[in-house]
């Protein structure tokens, strides 16, 4: 228990900072904070292929080579963080057919208007019909 928090206590900033820096690069990138609000909601994804890098570490700890140990992670994770990467998925569609969309209404970024350009896509209503 002590080893363990001996690694991770210092862990708990850094995790803030990197945290305070993806959302702040998301804001200079969207130009708003809602807009960051809503792509923000996908970050926890990225936990999958830190389950397989944690695990590769523990290999090595364990006294696997470099090369070995990146395949039996590769081999041992792999179905592990396949299902559950399939589970996610099949969970989070609807967070991208319904959640994303009403966020998106709830928290509309505003919009800049873009200068008019000399050829503009057809409205619906202006197609000829065949």
């Amino acid at each position: 228990m002590e080893a363990q928090q001996e690694r991770f206590g210092g862990l708990a900033p850094a995790i803030l900072v990197a945290v305070f820096g993806i959302l702040a690069v998301l804001v200079l990138e969207f130009g708003s904070f809602r807009s960051t609000a809503i792509v923000a909601g996908v970050i926890p994804l990225g936990i999958t292929g830190a389950l397989l890098v944690d695990f590769t570490n523990q290999l090595r700890e364990q006294g696997a080579l470099l090369d070995q140990a990146i395949q039996e992670a590769g081999e041992i994770r792999f179905l592990p963080i396949l299902l559950t990467s399939a589970t996610a998925i099949s969970g989070l569609s609807p967070l991208a057919r319904l959640i994303t969309p009403v966020m998106y209404k709830l928290l509309p970024p505003p919009v800049r208007a873009r200068p008019e350009r000399a050829t503009m896509r057809p409205s619906a209503g202006s197609h000829a019909a065949a």
